[in-house]
């Protein structure tokens, strides 16, 4: 009899144990749930940012390199060479002008706009 009443009073013990483990253990859960979200949405606002970080650089470099193009095919134009349309966009003619600008100079001819080009122009009459 007494053993029985003691494995009775054993397995409510151990189910009030384990009922509180399991609670533990939920808690635990649920806290890395709601940790591993948070983690997840500052990643997103850190993602978010850089694209627009990169966006803006993308759109300052846009800018520069249409008054640099601009430039160029100004410069070309006083230099007699045909750079197309003098609006600031690169284009075939503005390519073609600039490789036989590059290959009348010596320079390597990559048919690219650049500061550099710019400058070298500018010194030489453009």
């Amino acid at each position: 009899d007494g053993a029985q009443t003691g494995a009775i009073i054993g397995g409510v013990v151990g189910l009030a144990r384990g009922a509180k483990e399991k609670k533990q253990i939920e808690a635990q859960r649920e806290a890395n749930a709601r940790q591993q979200a948070e983690r997840e949405k500052i990643q997103k606002e850190q993602q978010v940012a850089e694209i627009e970080r990169l966006k803006k650089q993308e759109s300052a470099q846009e800018e520069f390199e249409i008054g640099t193009v601009l430039e160029i095919q100004k410069s070309l134009m006083r230099m007699d060479f045909d750079p197309g349309d003098i609006n600031g966009q690169m284009q075939p003619a503005t390519e073609n002008a600039i490789r036989l600008y590059e290959q009348q100079y010596g320079l390597l001819e990559t048919g690219r706009p650049s500061q550099e080009l710019l400058k070298h122009m500018l010194r030489n009459g453009g």
